[in-house]
């Protein structure tokens, strides 16, 4: 797999979490550049293909991380391909008493880190449309490992973005293979508009997360402000 010698961000900014077990909390973001999938709905591109990034990166400024924020998200791109230990020491040097989220697409398990963070996991479903079979299967293998953690610990959540209905099925079927506690389980809407966080577009995610005892998120920062960047 491949890894990043140098912790490259494309931005880092104070924001709210905008989804998931924090949402609506002051929190300082953090973007690092790379990923080691290609979802045909990403909606960080800036951050995750190299042609949008390349030569655009900088250093991360943690003199700027805010000293008093409660939350810190370490998001991307894909964290888990850089030093997060280190990243984390530095930022507990600004800011010792945060909760640090790290938002990953699940694929890389890495048991010497786990416990230092909160980790709010977006495995990806088949309607993102991986290019090869080799980032299908890197997609998969992982969710077992993280799906046992979770069973022990609590720093940790799926979350699913929808954007098929076939989608349903397959969370299911994740569930029973794998037995990831449904409580543990954030449904969203992928889209990139208000429009798609309407309450026409999300209604059958939140009747199937009714059903089936999970957790509907709304995605705030998309309803607020769609694509801009920063905020």
């Amino acid at each position: 797999m491949k890894t990043f010698k140098k912790s490259q961000i494309t931005e880092q900014f104070l924001t709210i979490q905008g989804e998931g077990p924090s949402i609506g909390r002051p929190a300082y973001f953090i973007r690092l550049a790379g990923c080691n999938l290609w979802c045909k709905w990403c909606d960080s591109l800036h951050s995750v293909d190299p042609h949008q990034f390349h030569g655009k990166t900088k250093d991360i400024q943690f003199e700027e991380v805010p000293a008093e924020v409660p939350v810190i998200v370490i998001t991307g791109g894909e964290p888990t391909l850089f030093d997060l230990r280190s990243i984390h020491d530095q930022i507990r040097i600004k800011n010792p008493n945060a909760r640090i989220e790290v938002e990953s697409n699940s694929t890389v398990f890495n048991e010497d880190i786990v416990e230092l963070f909160y980790w709010n996991l977006s495995p990806k479903l088949k309607s993102s449309d991986q290019k090869n079979s080799m980032m299908d299967s890197m997609r998969l293998d992982s969710i077992k490992d993280w799906a046992k953690y979770c069973l022990q610990k609590k720093n940790v959540i799926f979350k699913f973005v929808l954007a098929h209905e076939n989608d349903f099925l397959e969370i299911l079927e994740l569930v029973s293979l794998h037995g990831i506690p449904k409580d543990k389980i954030y449904l969203m809407a992928e889209g990139q508009t208000q429009a798609s966080q309407s309450l026409k577009n999300v209604e059958n995610i939140i009747e199937f997360a009714k059903k089936h005892n999970m957790n509907y998120s709304p995605r705030l920062h998309i309803s607020l402000w769609e694509k801009k960047r920063g905020v």
